[in-house]
């Protein structure tokens, strides 16, 4: 390695530097914070030693300084203890930030030693920042190649509202909304087991699958078999994906609606007041076998209904700062306090933000507010 040996006694100095060459070491000597900070900058040091009793600042402030030049990469420190002491004060070292100390006389094979596992310290640094900056490459394809495909949805801001928070690099619940060349709005929810990028697998071929069927004038049955039998191929054993998908004609008239292991869809009416709420009756897609797939949809009238509420239970087990869930008895006074049933979907998303805290969620939220036309 390159080593910058900063040690205010030459006598000391050249000792260290005489054992450290022997061991094949580069080695770069400094007799003060000053010129260590210059040489450092100079030759960029793989690792350095640093006198506890500088002539001009103590190696702890020394060793601060020093790290603070590269804070993405910093140099690993050796500090030498030269004084009376024989450990260093366990709160300065510390908040050095040093790796280790040693204490004078220093012997040979113990400083070979305690260089050796330093070493491999930076190279396991070395290698986790290399990997991790090929992950985030990574992770940012993956997320540029996502909201290409997912990300096709028409501008709706007059009947559709949607809302995703992730639990991790991106969010791997889906939102897709679009209108069939009938006029039929078609909306979709799915909840993929797990989150992010584990999660965002499924979401491709969902996207194409949907978009596609909807386009060909498909109905809510058919995308929902077409859907199912793609992830039951796909998927690993395990993995499935809690969906919910409707359709509303263009009058608003007829709402065909199909929960497949979703939270209860909430009908929400004209007075802001939960007017039915939709359970689940069939299993996520992904999990039945597509030749025995035989999907349970239940048609509503529109009459009176204002809007339809779809959530990911994201929403209801998002946990505040003293663990305790969000819960259904909260968004549901959260679509009470609304005051205006145009504000039950802006209201309920402040409410969830505010319980959070600004936390992050253990898994991924997701909402979607549907208008019926009136």
């Amino acid at each position: 390695m390159k080593i910058l040996i900063t040690v205010t006694d030459a006598k000391i100095r050249r000792i260290v530097g005489n054992m450290l060459a022997v061991d094949g070491h580069e080695v770069i000597t400094a007799h003060s914070c000053r010129q260590a900070v210059e040489r450092y900058q100079r030759h960029n040091p793989d690792l350095a030693l640093i006198d506890t009793g500088l002539e001009d600042e103590d190696g702890y402030t020394c060793t601060r300084t020093l790290k603070a030049l590269h804070p993405d990469d910093p140099i690993p420190v050796l500090l030498l203890l030269t004084g009376p002491a024989r450990t260093p004060p366990m709160e300065r070292f510390l908040d050095s930030e040093a790796e280790d100390f040693l204490d004078a006389p220093f012997d040979h094979i113990t400083l070979r030693a305690r260089l050796r596992v330093m070493e491999r310290m930076r190279q396991n640094s070395r290698q986790l920042r290399r990997y991790r900056a090929m992950t985030e490459h990574e992770i940012g394809l993956a997320r540029h190649m996502f909201d290409v495909v997912t990300r096709r949805s028409p501008s709706l801001p007059e009947q559709v509202c949607h809302w995703n928070l992730a639990a991790g690099h991106f969010c791997g619940d889906l939102t897709l909304f679009d209108r069939g060349p009938d006029g039929h709005l078609y909306a979709l929810l799915g909840d993929f087991t797990g989150h992010g990028l584990a999660a965002a697998i499924g979401a491709l071929p969902t996207s194409d699958l949907f978009y596609e069927m909807v386009a060909a004038g498909c109905g809510v049955e058919q995308i929902a078999t077409a859907i199912n039998r793609k992830l039951k191929t796909m998927l690993p054993i395990g993995h499935f994906c809690a969906a919910a998908l409707l359709s509303l004609d263009p009058a608003g008239r007829t709402i065909e609606i199909f929960n497949a292991g979703l939270p209860a869809i909430l009908l929400v009416g004209d007075d802001h007041t939960i007017q039915r709420r939709l359970v689940s009756q069939n299993l996520p897609l992904g999990i039945v076998a597509p030749e025995r797939f035989n999907p349970v949809l239940e048609r509503v009238e529109g009459a009176d209904l204002h809007s339809l509420l779809l959530y990911s239970d994201g929403l209801i087990e998002a946990e505040g700062p003293d663990g305790e869930p969000f819960g259904e008895a909260r968004l549901e006074a959260a679509l009470l306090q609304a005051g205006d049933p145009h504000n039950v979907f802006h209201r309920i998303r402040q409410s969830a933000l505010a319980f959070l805290q600004g936390g992050e969620p253990h898994d991924d939220i997701s909402l979607l507010s549907v208008r019926v036309p009136a």
